[in-house]
């Protein structure tokens, strides 16, 4: 008799335990009714120099590995200087894929401005699909002397 209530409890928890559904990175990431998120792999400044740092005039090469079911409508290069965050550039979607890497890879390029020797600025991007959904990357410190 003991070994069958010991049974039922053991059968009820794992009832239970069976009804539990834990969230997926597709429940986080999709959208029945407007599509899929981008999703951004990477980013890293491609063409840093031997110092470490920039001059003021440089260009920096922003890399951005991603990948996205929905087509992507454009991208979005986003500077903060002196704690003042501004959109640099706005580009239009470009076809890039890497079948290597089975992933997009876009080059975005900033140019360090005037007054800002001796700082560190701050670069992220904003990737927006057709359908209005969007992924923002990490950000990426650029030092300049």
């Amino acid at each position: 008799m003991k070994k069958l209530y010991i049974l039922l409890t053991f059968g009820l928890v794992l009832s239970f335990a069976s009804c539990y559904k834990p969230s997926t990175w597709v429940d986080e990431n999709v959208k029945e009714s407007q599509g899929y998120y981008p999703v951004i792999q990477a980013v890293r400044v491609a063409n840093l120099p031997a110092s470490g740092k920039f001059a003021v005039g440089d260009v920096v090469k922003f890399e951005m590995k991603y990948w996205s079911v929905d087509p992507i409508n454009k991208y979005d290069l986003y500077a903060k200087v002196a704690g003042v965050e501004t959109l640099f550039s706005s580009t239009p979607y470009v076809y890039s894929f890497v079948p290597e890497i089975k992933a997009e890879l876009i080059l975005l390029d900033y140019t360090v401005p005037q007054g800002t020797a001796g700082t560190t600025i701050t670069l992220k991007a904003i990737i927006t699909n057709e359908n209005g959904l969007t992924r923002t990357s990490g950000n990426v410190n650029v030092p300049v002397q």
